[in-house]
């Protein structure tokens, strides 16, 4: 019982801050959040026209708006991505927060449940 509880406070408290920083790195890069903010003002899908050989007026306006529709596109698709991605990093260190907390308190819940139970019996 002792070497258990040795191991739930010590080794076992480390390797489950291990696991919760995974977590955290896994989902922030998961949602590729460091990448969408370096490339939050680029043209959605490479989509776009060409501004043509020579000036051309209608060409170019042309181009102009298609480019600018593209990135406007762009910027609300990665926007939608970056807070979807934010929420679920804060739900996870939420989670493991929870978790955490948990894993000191059961131990102790459970013998306390346990001597509850032998009170009642008694």
């Amino acid at each position: 019982m002792f070497a258990y509880l040795r191991w739930h406070y010590t080794r076992a408290l480390k390797e489950g801050l291990e696991l919760f920083s995974n977590a955290i790195y896994f989902v922030y890069h998961f949602f590729s959040i460091p990448l969408l903010f370096r490339t939050f003002f680029h043209r959605f899908s490479k989509m776009g026209e060409g501004y043509g050989r020579g000036f051309s007026p209608e060409n170019f306006f042309s181009a102009l708006i298609v480019n600018t529709i593209m990135r406007i596109v762009g910027i609300i698709s990665r926007t939608v991505v970056i807070l979807i991605g934010v929420v679920a990093t804060l739900f996870t260190i939420l989670l493991g927060i929870v978790a955490y907390v948990l894993w000191f308190i059961l131990p102790i819940a459970i013998i306390f449940l346990f001597l509850k139970g032998l009170s009642i019996l008694i």
